[in-house]
Parts: C-alpha cells; sequence; structure tokens
C-alpha cells in the first residue's frame, strides 16, 4: 500500500503579508439602507412637525423674541401640513416597495393627520340647490409687474362681481381700470401707491365717504383700506387687506398688522366684508384668530376642493399650492358658493365668493 502524503499548510514567512479583501456590501444593500435610514429620519421629523403645529403658540399680540420663534415654527409646520402629507404618502410607498412594513405602519398615521381633513374637503358633494345670492365679492391680487391689464379687466367682466378688491394694483391697471371698466362700475377707489402696496377697488355700490387706510402707522402707504358701501340700504364695512409675507424680517409687522385688523372688525357696528390677500392658509392660527371674531371663511364654508390661489406660475402649476386668499363674512351674510379664477398675468388666482346679504333691519 501507497503511505499517503501529508497535506502541509504552508505559513507565510516572515515580514510577507497576506492582504484579506474585506467583504463590501452590494451596492443595493447599500442603497436600501440608505432610503430605509432617509425614511427614517423623515418620519421623526414629520412627527416633530405635527406637535409643533398642534402645539405652538396662538398669540399675535405677544411680541417677545422667544415667543414670536415658537410661533413662527408652528405657523410654517402647520402651512407645511399637506406637503408632508404627500411627502409622507412617498414614505409608505417606499417602505412597502421595500418590504419594510413596520417602517410603513409607523408612517400610517401621519397619512390620518396630514391628507385626510384635505380628502374629506375634496369629496364634500357638491350641493344639488345652491340657494340663491344677492351679493358676489371677488378678491384679486393682480401682482404689481402685471402689465396684461387686458386679459384681467376681461376676467373681471367675466365673473361680474358687484365688489371687487385687489391687492398690487399695476401701474397698467390703476391706469386702464377707470376707462376700460366705468360702465360696470360707477364707484371706485384706486391708490396712487407703487409696489406691492397699491391697492383697489371697484364697488356697483356706492361708496360712503373717503376710504380709510386705517393701519398706516405700521408702515407709510400700508395698503390695508376700509370703506363703507351701501347694499341696497344696508350699509357694510368693507375692508381690502394685503399682510404682510410670513418672512422672519417682516413677522413682528405681520402680526401687530393682523392684531389691529382683528380690534377694528370686532368694534364694527355694521355688517362687515373681510377680503385680500392675508398671506396664510386656513391651517394657521391667523385664521383661527379671525374665526373667533365671529367671521366665516366662505370656502370654508361652502368650497368645493382645496381652493389653491396661490401659486400660479406655469413652471410649478404641477406642484400643489395654497389657499392664502381669503373671503371673511359676518354672520348677516350667507356664503352660497365660491369659485376659483385664473389669474392672467398674476401669480395669484382670484377668488369670487357669492352671498346673500340678509334684508336690512
Amino acid at each position: 500500500m501507497e503511505r499517503s502524503t501529508p497535506i502541509v499548510k504552508e505559513m507565510p514567512r516572515r515580514g510577507q503579508w497576506k492582504f484579506i479583501e474585506p467583504a463590501c456590501p452590494s451596492d443595493s444593500m447599500t442603497l436600501v439602507r440608505c432610503v430605509r435610514l432617509a425614511n427614517v429620519s423623515f418620519i421623526l421629523l414629520t412627527y416633530i412637525a405635527i406637535f409643533c403645529a398642534a402645539l405652538g403658540p396662538a398669540d399675535v399680540i405677544r411680541n417677545d423674541r422667544v415667543y414670536v420663534s415658537l410661533w413662527y415654527a408652528a405657523f410654517v409646520c402647520r402651512t407645511a401640513i399637506f406637503h408632508l402629507g404627500l411627502m409622507s404618502l412617498v414614505v409608505v410607498a417606499l417602505a412597502m416597495g421595500l418590504r419594510q412594513f413596520r417602517l410603513a405602519l409607523w408612517a400610517m398615521p401621519l397619512l390620518m393627520v396630514t391628507l385626510l381633513p384635505s380628502a374629506l374637503v375634496v369629496m364634500q358633494p357638491i350641493p344639488s340647490v345652491i340657494p340663491a345670492s344677492n351679493l358676489r365679492v371677488m378678491t384679486y391680487n393682480a401682482y404689481w409687474h402685471n402689465a396684461n391689464s387686458k386679459d384681467s379687466i376681461a376676467e373681471i367682466s367675466r365673473y361680474d362681481p358687484d365688489v371687487v378688491v385687489i391687492q398690487e394694483c399695476s401701474p397698467v391697471l390703476q391706469s386702464d381700470l377707470p376707462i376700460k371698466l366705468m360702465s360696470q362700475y360707477a364707484y371706485s377707489y384706486i391708490g396712487d401707491l407703487r409696489g406691492s402696496y397699491s391697492s383697489a377697488i371697484l364697488s356697483k355700490f356706492p361708496i360712503l365717504g373717503k376710504p380709510e387706510k386705517y393701519a398706516g402707522h405700521l408702515r407709510k402707504g400700508l395698503p390695508a383700506v376700509r370703506v363703507t358701501i351701501d347694499v341696497r340700504g344696508q350699509e357694510v364695512a368693507l375692508y381690502n387687506v394685503h399682510l404682510f409675507r410670513p418672512i422672519p424680517s417682516r413677522l413682528r409687522k405681520m402680526r401687530k398688522q393682523l392684531s389691529v385688523l382683528c380690534d377694528r372688525v370686532v368694534n364694527e357696528t355694521i355688517p362687515v366684508i373681510v377680503a385680500g390677500d392675508f398671506n396664510y392658509t386656513g391651517l394657521s392660527k391667523m385664521h383661527e384668530s379671525m374665526l373667533e371674531l365671529g367671521l366665516t371663511d366662505a370656502h370654508d364654508a361652502v368650497g368645493q376642493g382645496r381652493g389653491t390661489t396661490w401659486p400660479k406660475a406655469s413652471s410649478i402649476n404641477w406642484l400643489p399650492g395654497f389657499r392664502i386668499d381669503h373671503v371673511y363674512v359676518t354672520q348677516e351674510f350667507t356664503p352660497t358658493a365660491t369659485h376659483i379664477g385664473f389669474g392672467a398675468g398674476s401669480d395669484h388666482r382670484p377668488l369670487i365668493v357669492d352671498m346673500r346679504l340678509a334684508a336690512s333691519r
């Protein structure tokens, strides 16, 4: 018998190194882990944003720096709730596709909080019978650089509102409105200001007395105008409002502006319409401050869908926008229908509201 030769393992000599290639995860595994980490981070941040929106301060009078900072954080979170919901929907879809079911389960409550309210609004049935109205009001941020006065005026004529309040009334509109719409609107106020602080009011009903720039102490030429109109024998206080943009440098002025507006509205003794570009959505605490005065938001009451009014820009038209233009009314008015216009030449779409004014007592 042949003797088997033993196998001898050769040991590396001294000074001789044996390199072992480390085991690396595949690219697909690395991508899955990155997606999971991004999803977890987004879910945590969204929960924080929701709690911030729910528990954030609401007072628009208190002005110390820390309070205003917390208020602003809550304001931003509330404004972005719907959009956070859309992103949460993407997270759930990714988690389900990657079979990360526990992660998808954690994201499900976010959809209930962020998207369900908007879904219920969109699914709200259109009433079969719309009550008759006797007053139509349009609010329209026409954009200061809007040189397309022809289409803007055509849109006003098309909807034929009884009262039009315009913010950012461009120089072209300032000169063309009194000429082109003279036959429709016998009464008007055309401001002589420039930039985003210009405004105008057109009315088929008599404007009583002089228009009042009620908040001019905040900034010279602030476009907050109050007029009294005679609607078939009933005096009505009409406010044309354009709040400052909610950016940190103007936040205190915006809050002060709303505070002054609330003080004036609550002391009115006649029916009130407050319309304009408020630069906040219906989810903000500022909106709640207006409702606490006993006002009704017309679109909240009878509008269909989200009622997006901004932004109207061709490059981002496919993105879901915001409803930052509002028409508020006191209890003497009953909103019956709302319409969203096109807004030629502007970055806003006009909001048109039909309402019924109770007979004067």
